[in-house]
């Protein structure tokens, strides 16, 4: 799917921007024409700045176009300025001043009376496009819907049907990337329905578009293209071979013979063949396309990426696991190459993460291929590769964190800050001759200039050993924040090292068909497939965490409905499926530290039952299921951690001095006034990360407000603050738990960090989408405080704690499985200078909150041997096995907590 279809046509509107200044020049009174005149060869100016590559000076002189046309009071030549100047926001990923800048658009058409022109059609069609570079389709839906119902009002004939199609392609567009973004996390008959719609839209578009451009125009061979990949995406694969067929008969006709956007289609077409089992004209074609991309664009570019990694399908596919394995060597070690010349721009203009995020797909293809070669001869060094390989297909979207850390760092006056200012301009300095280079190549052959076709990729190269030295010089003199922002695998050796002989490592890689698990001891290293694909992890990681609603287990008593009782028997199925193949490597180990991913991070692996159950749980008294259930927390010390290198980076930074006091808390902040208690900190789950910002990134304190007070976690942070034997002065409840006080607070000092508050880390939106604690709203907000603590904040901090506790409302993961919140707030503390977090993997009854608490810090005081992950174990089966209330012993009460990060002595 063409993910960039509504931005590639950002130049022919410019064309109509031009076109449309000519002709208000000859609308205005005559002693304005030279003052219009000026402005019309002004903004030539600016096109040519911007189509040369000079986006910062053009940007600059738009600016100054739209200052002049406000200061003459044309509110028409002004919207027509600024709707060009808020596309060049939007194409740089300046989302913000791209969205407020086009609504002042729409006011200022709307206000003049011109509900129904063109003018405002455009710009209604142009804030939909900045709407949708962020991945907000509802909101993107809208305004091209709206924009639509303008074009049709347009008088019958060419422009009606031309302006009346692109409208409607812009929904195909839109539909399309929802789709994909809909199947990436699972949801596939919605994904599925998404596509119908884009085949239907682009099904209309069709005709209209053929009879006003002619049935052979470039742009129908765009919609034959879109349509294909649909097509291709619902499994209809004759209706796609046919459209990306006639897509690429098209394209033959009115390009170049090696023109790279052939490549393209040969790319679809290809795959299209082998889920068709035609795999020599697949090979065929791919082959092709490589050579094409290869000359073009050079033999490491993300574009042949994409060629190498569907010839190692279609080798997987045709039995040949040689060429499989070698062909995503090749496609991996482009990403990995091409994923330091990204910036925060560059992901924010993508919406879906970074290079290596959006591929992948590619490193699971590589980890398929490797076990396919280690089932045919099996080989030590394949286990190292598919570790590694593993390693990168699980990082983290994090980089919500990673990204504003880096943004926040670049703008210091330190030695790091001028490293990373150094490396960020490196890496634009990389797009723009990228950019230069695919415009240079897409030019007819007899148009293209050689010579500077083979200067940019000197260039390229340049660059790309510049930014090679740089990382090397930041990994030396700065390694926390090279662990944090770029980490690196580590391979079987490297990790067994950091590994004690009582620990056990367990990392967990989901596949399209199949997972992964594999196990890591100081000594041994084995690694499997696992006969459940991402799809069936998620399905069973819902059923799992069914029963582990406090509000409906207390619902459901009161109302005496029937109870919905945690499966003892799914959890041990659960538990054989994934850690059965390497039980015998990793039982007799005391420490147990698991990285999970996709819908894993949703999963409370402490709460695995390692053996049959003796019973399932029965009303009226379930104790005895829950008290004689061989728990794997029962076994042993069951740690969290958000990525096997980041056990390099809590062990290789490990410091061994520790903060002098023993306890700083902040809870019971202030959200509204006046407002009822409850008794969970389960307000914010029920909503997404998002809902509490606004278009523009701003915190939406009006839903903040609506959050549930929580007044009994002032007695919580009393409870432990006592127990710790903390001052007065290091407790901060109210409006003293803001924001203002823990930036101001020399957090260094401490030991234990506690955050007794909601947690907000259920989604994301582009560049701004952070996790966040929710502190005390001040009446008057600002950059520095606006009541959310968020995950680059966080990075800020300087701390030296032993552990930071977050006794909040879901700060595990997401509402949805696999929603990897966890990386952000984890990495960032890490970052800061925490060695371990306690985190909650749902709503938590407060009552059964502090009694873990506090147990969990009373075990490790009176034996600090033990452990975190120890101490909050035995917190665990005490609770369990003296419940106050016999309903207290479902896992529902005691099981929410995990530790994340250092969980053993160390």
């Amino acid at each position: 799917m063409r993910a960039s279809g509504y931005t590639d046509r950002l130049g022919f509107r410019f064309i109509l921007l031009v076109l449309s200044l000519a002709v208000l020049a000859l609308m205005v009174p005559m002693q304005d024409a030279y003052a219009q005149r000026d402005l019309a060869e002004k903004n030539q100016q600016v096109i040519r700045l911007y189509q040369s590559g000079q986006k910062t000076e053009a940007i600059a002189l738009a600016e100054q176009t739209v200052a002049i046309a406000r200061s003459r009071g044309d509110d028409k030549v002004t919207a027509i300025l600024m709707s060009q100047l808020g596309n060049f926001y939007r194409d740089v990923g300046r989302f913000g001043d791209a969205e407020n800048t086009l609504k002042t658009v729409v006011a200022m058409l709307e206000r003049g009376g011109q509900g129904s022109n063109f003018a405002l059609a455009q710009a209604l069609n142009n804030l939909g496009g900045v709407y949708l570079n962020q991945n907000m389709f509802a909101d993107a839906e809208k305004l091209f819907q709206r924009s639509l119902e303008l074009y049709k009002k347009l008088p019958p004939g060419k422009e009606h049907n031309i302006w009346t199609g692109n409208g409607i392609n812009n929904l195909a567009v839109l539909h399309g990337m929802e789709a994909n973004a809909k199947a990436e996390n699972g949801q596939l008959e919605e994904a599925n329905q998404a596509y119908d719609k884009m085949i239907a839209e682009i099904t209309d578009v069709i005709p209209l578009w053929s009879k006003e451009f002619g049935p052979t125009h470039q742009n129908i061979s765009v919609l034959y293209q879109n349509r294909g990949e649909a097509y291709a995406k619902r499994k209809q694969y004759d209706l796609a071979e046919a459209d990306l067929r006639q897509a690429l008969a098209l394209r033959l006709k009115y390009l170049p013979p090696k023109h790279w956007v052939i490549a393209t289609t040969q790319n679809s077409l290809a795959n299209v063949l082998v889920q068709e089992s035609k795999f020599p004209e697949a090979e065929q074609l791919l082959q092709s396309a490589l050579v094409i991309r290869t000359e073009a664009l050079g033999p490491s570019h993300p574009s042949v990426a994409r060629n190498l990694i569907a010839l190692s399908q279609l080798s997987a596919a045709s039995g040949n696991t040689t060429a499989a394995v070698d062909y995503s060597r090749k496609a991996t070690a482009a990403v990995i190459e091409h994923a330091r010349t990204e910036t925060l721009a560059v992901r924010q203009q993508q919406g879906a993460g970074g290079l290596v995020e959006q591929s992948a797909s590619y490193f699971i293809q590589h980890v398929d291929n490797l076990a396919a070669a280690q089932a045919a001869s099996p080989a030590p060094q394949l286990g190292d590769e598919a570790l590694q390989a593993a390693q990168w297909a699980v990082q983290s979207v994090t980089a919500g964190a990673v990204q504003q850390l880096g943004v926040r760092l670049a703008a210091g006056g330190d030695a790091v800050a001028a490293l990373v200012r150094e490396s960020q301009d490196t890496s634009v300095q990389w797009r723009e001759r990228d950019k230069a280079l695919i415009a240079e190549v897409s030019k007819p052959i007899g148009q293209q200039n050689r010579a500077a076709i083979e200067a940019l990729r000197r260039q390229i190269v340049q660059l790309e050993d510049k930014q090679k030295t740089l990382e090397a010089r930041i990994d030396k003199d700065f390694p926390d924040y090279a662990a944090l922002s770029n980490p690196k695998p580590l391979t079987v050796a490297d990790a067994q090292k950091l590994l004690a002989p009582d620990e056990a490592l367990v990392f967990f890689l989901p596949g399209d068909k199949a997972s992964y698990v594999f196990a890591l001891t100081h000594d041994a290293f084995e690694w499997h497939t696992i006969a459940l694909s991402r799809k069936d992890l998620g399905e069973k990681v819902v059923a799992f965490r069914r029963g582990l609603d406090v509000d409906e287990l207390d619902a459901s008593i009161k109302a005496g409905r029937p109870i919905i009782y945690f499966n003892l028997e799914l959890a041990h199925e659960l538990y054989s499926g994934l850690f059965g193949p390497v039980e015998a490597t990793i039982k007799d180990k005391h420490n147990l530290a698991v990285v999970p991913s996709g819908a894993l991070t949703s999963l409370p692996f402490h709460l695995l039952v390692t053996g049959r159950p003796p019973a399932a749980p029965v009303e009226p008294n379930a104790q005895p299921a829950y008290r004689d259930a061989p728990w794997l927390f029962q076994r042993q010390a069951v740690s969290v951690l958000p990525s096997v290198a980041s056990l390099k980076a809590l062990r290789s930074t490990a410091r061994t001095d520790h903060g002098t006091k023993p306890f700083i808390g902040f809870g019971n902040p202030l959200f509204q006034n006046n407002a009822p208690a409850g008794n969970q900190r389960g307000m914010a789950r029920s909503r997404g990360y998002n809902e509490f910002w606004t278009a523009r990134g701003s915190v939406d304190r009006g839903r903040l407000a609506t959050l549930d007070p929580l007044p009994e976690t002032a007695e919580e942070i009393r409870d432990i603050a006592d127990r710790l034997g903390a001052a007065p002065e290091d407790i901060h409840l109210g409006k003293d738990a803001s924001e203002t006080i823990v930036k101001q607070a020399q957090l260094s000092n401490y030991r234990v960090i506690y955050f007794a508050t909601h947690g907000l880390v259920a989604g994301q939106i582009t560049g701004i989408g952070e996790p966040s604690l929710v502190l005390s709203i001040p009446p008057n907000p600002t950059a520095a405080d606006d009541g959310l603590l968020t995950s680059s904040e966080v990075a800020e901090l300087k701390l030296n704690a032993d552990w930071v506790v977050l006794s909040a409302c879901n700060t595990m993961a997401g509402n949805a499985p696999g929603a990897d919140a966890l990386s952000g707030l984890a990495r960032a503390f890490f970052y800061a200078g925490s060695r371990a977090l306690l985190v909650s993997h749902w709503a938590v009854a407060s009552d059964a909150a502090t009694q873990l608490t506090i147990s969990t810090f009373d075990f490790l005081g009176k034996d600090p041997a033990i452990g975190r992950a120890g101490a909050l174990s035995r917190a665990m089966g005490a609770y369990l096995n003296d419940a106050p209330d016999e309903k207290h012993a479902n896992p529902a009460y005691w099981g929410p907590f995990s530790v994340v990060g250092e969980g053993s002595v160390k």
